[in-house]
């Protein structure tokens, strides 16, 4: 059985080796429903970032936005972290993500150079839209290439969030 995070993950990849020796960053890891076991069964190169992430191995303690570009990834994989409400709500420890620090430009300028070329992005939201338009991802060179409305709970036999959604787009240059 899936967490909903690897069901988000098997929306948009069907085949577990895909990523087989690739590197993968997960943003908003968590202890209990990270997928850094997920990924190594595949092969992949996983690291996880979480502003929670203190303890969580393979995972770096802070905001995305401040890991260097030295590292790209070939995938990069978030769920319920570009959504309204999920960067604006307080951490365990007092520690919040200030949204209003950085604008979805700055955010996404980020994202893109944080990937390979021809890279992947999957962002899954559970109560809101993404916080990104089509529009503004594809002016940041990230093409979309699915995205699906009212995705989470759909066949989890979980409750229905409508607004929710799953967005993939690739790098393009």
């Amino acid at each position: 059985v899936f967490s909903y995070s690897q069901k988000l993950f098997h929306a948009f990849v069907r085949y577990l080796d895909r990523f087989s020796g690739k590197r993968v960053l997960e943003i908003g890891a968590f202890e209990d429903q990270h997928m850094a076991n997920y990924f190594r069964s595949t092969g992949a190169l996983y690291k996880g970032v979480s502003l929670n992430g203190e303890g969580i191995p393979n995972t770096i303690d802070g905001n995305f936005m401040d890991i260097e570009e030295t590292e790209l990834y070939d995938l990069i994989i978030s769920s319920g972290v570009f959504e309204e409400y999920a960067v604006d709500r307080w951490e365990s420890g007092g520690r919040h993500f200030d949204w209003k620090r950085y604008n979805n430009g700055e955010r996404l300028t980020k994202l893109r150079s944080l990937l390979k070329p021809n890279g992947w992005n999957v962002m899954g939201t559970i109560s809101s839209p993404c916080l990104f338009s089509t529009h503004q991802l594809e002016s940041h060179g990230l093409a979309v290439r699915w995205k699906i409305d009212s995705f989470y709970g759909t066949d989890l036999g979980e409750r229905h969030f409508s607004q929710s959604e799953l967005v993939v787009t690739q790098r393009v240059d």
